[in-house]
């Protein structure tokens, strides 16, 4: 007898939003904020919680390699943000969102081989695109064409006044370095790219907040009467922007409408007005402002970047700006084929990348949601697009909606910040653009195709007073913890701090690892093999034992040895990418993803992940009587689509509890 749902969709499709909290989505759900969610779920199955169980770490990278592989990090490979390979220095990372990375079939490369036709955009880890018959958007990072960016984002301060243009680079923000520019700026070579490895610490005690929290070049430049201009208003006022990482002067142009109140910015290549590059009012966007970089030497590439005129004095003696990140309009890497990059250019114009700006600043913040928004939008209406237009049987697709919106507003959405109304604001506008999203997807409901909706990892809100200590980072190495316990030993060679090798026995590596520095494996390697296991008893040992100084309580909540992180679906099939320790953090000290079990809840926040689904072959309003695990996804869709055989690294099972 046929097995339940085999074979009854003739088109699948899973839907990513990362960072979607099940727990807080119910809540919202619950108050009727969230109606296209609603509808979904009367048409399809959830869980109890609407969540399941994620992988560990609780990361994106690792998290949504295994929603399209169906398979545990420790078999597909991709292990964290960044990934070690075992006999590389214990310092020596390599960027996780990578498809090649993946040791397993993704469920688009079984299609694809079965002669199917599949959409894949901006999945984190899809990239590069492994059978050229695929349909593929960039998934190297977290949104779409990000890896396309030529340009940092800006905040452009201009007042009244005679003094010189100021340029200070994000790198600087905190020391306030910075240079000041004449008309004559100098053309430097500039080479964009993806960053591959890392190899530093991660500040002097470590923390991904340093990684994470908010970075942007500073631009600041005085407003005086226009001079000069081919065509200017009599009472117009100028001011000059910097761009292309300080390298050229864009000219701006100040007018009033009625001729007495300054409301409207104009953005020239320079004062002969052939070419209006954007304008705007006060409040309002530049969009897709399409400009020409000089990139190094005598090549000129054409960039695109949005500017939003923040805030204008009526008598213009004052004017902030926000200039985005410039992208490569030229640049035909990140899109399989390369000809639906341009098509996707020009029919949307140049999208607008998520901004970074700051996590503390409510102005700015103000403004990162502003970007949000229409980053997403540009996205949602891109899917549709291709959707609409492309031939499909299956489509993947995925945006950082509400994982972006968790890192700028969650943990401030807690009654004792004076902010929390418009943080709490804030991310239930995010949520709704999740709606939007779902909603734009129940047309396709209609016409048969099962759709799964699913999220990586949901979010925690820090908990009040309690600080995560210094062990693990996401982003690279760091000392602290480590360091205190007298397993890693640190130096200042040159000002730099370093890690000396010759006296560390171990080290905390990206987010939940520890690695012993063991000879004949790590090429510093200065514990004998014959003491490993006594070793890392040890380490355990004092781990558990470790207290939280302030609260006198104990940080880590779990920690395993190599042969034992099976158990966690780490199971070391890569033969690479975990520790010789597996750690997690107790709930109160955890961050906001990523360091604590995925089913452990904080304050009406959780860190499950959310699934749902509906379509051909499957119940409605019905309610799954099992739990569900990240690696179930994969088989049960493949099973709603007749597969004829499971991607190779499966180990997840169909949930024919929920099918027809």
């Amino acid at each position: 007898m046929m097995q339940k749902g085999y074979g009854a969709a003739k088109k699948v499709m899973m839907v990513g939003i990362d960072g979607m909290d099940p727990l807080y989505t119910k809540k919202l759900l619950a108050a009727g904020k969230l109606p296209n969610f609603q509808k979904f779920l009367d048409r399809g199955t959830t869980t109890k919680d609407m969540g399941m169980m994620g992988v560990l770490p609780a990361y994106t990278p690792p998290s949504w390699c295994t929603l399209a592989t169906g398979a545990w990090p420790g078999t597909h490979g991709i292990t964290d943000f960044w990934n070690h390979k075992r006999g590389d220095e214990l310092s020596k990372l390599s960027l996780g969102f990578n498809s090649t990375l993946c040791k397993v079939d993704y469920a688009w490369d079984t299609f694809a081989e079965e002669g199917k036709k599949v959409i894949v955009y901006g999945w984190p880890t899809s990239w590069p695109p492994r059978n050229p018959n695929t349909i593929m958007i960039d998934g190297s990072g977290v949104h779409p064409f990000l890896a396309n960016k030529v340009d940092y984002e800006k905040f452009i301060d201009c007042q009244v006044g005679d003094f010189p243009v100021q340029f200070i680079p994000h790198d600087n923000n905190d020391s306030g370095a910075e240079c000041f520019v004449t008309e004559d700026i100098q053309e430097l070579e500039f080479k964009p790219t993806m960053p591959a490895e890392r190899n530093q610490i991660i500040g002097e005690k470590g923390g991904e907040d340093d990684n994470i929290g908010g970075k942007y070049d500073l631009v600041k430049s005085p407003i005086k009467p226009s001079s000069g201009w081919a065509n200017a208003p009599a009472n117009a006022m100028e001011t000059v922007i910097v761009v292309n990482t300080g390298r050229t002067l864009r000219y701006v142009l100040i007018t009033a409408d009625d001729g007495t109140h300054y409301n409207r910015v104009q953005l020239y290549k320079d004062k002969k007005q052939e070419v209006l590059l954007g304008e705007a009012t006060v409040g309002n966007w530049m969009d897709n402002v399409m400009d020409e970089f000089s990139l190094g030497g005598d090549k000129k590439e054409r960039v695109g970047y949005h500017i939003k005129v923040a805030t204008l004095a009526e008598d213009a003696s004052s004017l902030t700006m926000y200039y985005s990140y410039a992208l490569s309009a030229d640049d035909d890497r990140y899109a399989q084929p390369a000809s639906l990059k341009k098509e996707l250019y020009d029919k949307f114009g140049v999208p607008l990348l998520l901004s970074n700006m700051s996590h503390e600043e409510v102005d700015k913040m103000a403004i990162m949601a502003d970007c949000g928004e229409r980053a997403f939008k540009w996205s949602m209406d891109t899917i549709d697009y291709i959707l609409d237009n492309y031939e499909w049987d299956a489509a993947f697709h995925g945006l950082h909606i509400i994982d972006f919106a968790n890192h700028l507003y969650l943990d401030h959405t807690l009654p004792q910040f004076p902010t929390h109304e418009f943080n709490k604001e804030c991310l239930e506008r995010f949520y709704a653009i999740a709606d939007e999203y779902v909603g734009r997807m129940l047309k396709w409901l209609d016409q048969n195709v099962a759709i799964m909706v699913v999220s990586d990892h949901g979010g925690l809100i820090k908990y009040p007073d309690y600080d995560t200590p210094k062990i693990g980072d996401a982003w690279g190495l760091n000392v602290g913890l480590m360091e205190e316990l007298g397993y890693t030993k640190t130096k200042i060679v040159n000002g730099t701090l370093e890690i000396d090798w010759e006296h560390t026995t171990a080290i905390a590596q990206r987010s939940s690892y520890i690695y012993v520095n063991l000879k004949g494996r790590d090429p510093q390697g200065i514990v004998d093999p014959a003491d490993l296991d006594e070793l890392v008893t040890k380490i355990i040992s004092d781990l558990y034992a470790y207290r939280d100084p302030v609260h006198g309580e104990r940080v880590i909540s779990m920690a395993m040895r190599r042969s034992e992180m099976a158990v966690l679906g780490l199971n070391d099939a890569s033969e690479e990418g975990l520790g010789d320790i597996f750690f997690m953090l107790e709930p109160k000290f955890t961050r906001d993803q990523g360091n604590s079990f995925s089913n452990c809840e904080i304050l009406g926040t959780s860190l499950k992940c959310m699934f749902m689904m509906a379509g051909p072959g499957i119940k409605e309003n019905y309610i799954i009587p099992r739990d569900v695990q990240e690696v179930d996804v994969t088989p049960t869709l493949c099973h709603l689509f007749g597969s004829k055989e499971m991607p190779n690294g499966v180990e997840g099972g169909v949930l024919y509890q929920a099918l027809k």
